[in-house]
Parts: C-alpha cells; structure tokens; sequence
C-alpha cells in the first residue's frame, strides 16, 4: 500500500518568488507572508499576493483612483486597471499579471 503524505506546514517557510534586489521592501513583505501560509490558508496567501501586487504599483506611483470623463468625479481604480496602466510603461512585467 503506497502512503501519501499531505503537507499542512513547512518551517522555514517556502519563498514563492524570488525578487530581484531592487524590489521593494513592502512587496518582499508580502510574497514572504503569502509563502508562511500557503499550505494552511491558500485564500489568505493569494490575498496576500494580490496585496504584493498592489504594493509594487504603489512603488511604481501607479494611480489608485480613475477620472471619469464625463462627471469628472475621481473613483478607486480596479487592480486590473492599475495593471494595465503600469503596461504603458512596462509592458514584459505587466504581462506576467495577466497569465
């Protein structure tokens, strides 16, 4: 009879990503923090990815908030849109977000 083995901790925890040098400190933070709980609260650690991705557009002064056109009111912006303006100027990392 084969045995399975279902892994629920790992201590040191698993770096999810390797960031390059210049990454900031906040996004090493959180894929740090997603990489602890992956294995006991994947929904905590994807949010905690989603927040790394909002923290490297804030590093990058990508804007949080959208003009509409025609009231001229400003409204928070959708991740995806941060993503997709951060592609103007960097369109190889924006892509990565999109896969």
């Amino acid at each position: 009879m084969e045995s399975m083995y279902r892994v629920e901790f790992v201590r040191p925890a698993l770096p999810l990503l390797r960031t390059p040098p210049t990454t900031p400190e906040s996004v090493k933070a959180e894929t740090a923090s997603a990489g602890k709980l992956i294995f006991q609260a994947p929904g905590t650690a994807g949010n905690r990815l989603r927040r790394a991705v909002e923290e490297l557009m804030d590093a990058h002064s990508v804007g949080k908030t959208k003009t509409d056109g025609r009231t001229g009111k400003r409204s928070p912006g959708s991740l995806h849109a941060r993503i997709q303006d951060f592609g103007v100027t960097h369109p190889s990392e924006a892509e990565c977000f999109s896969r």
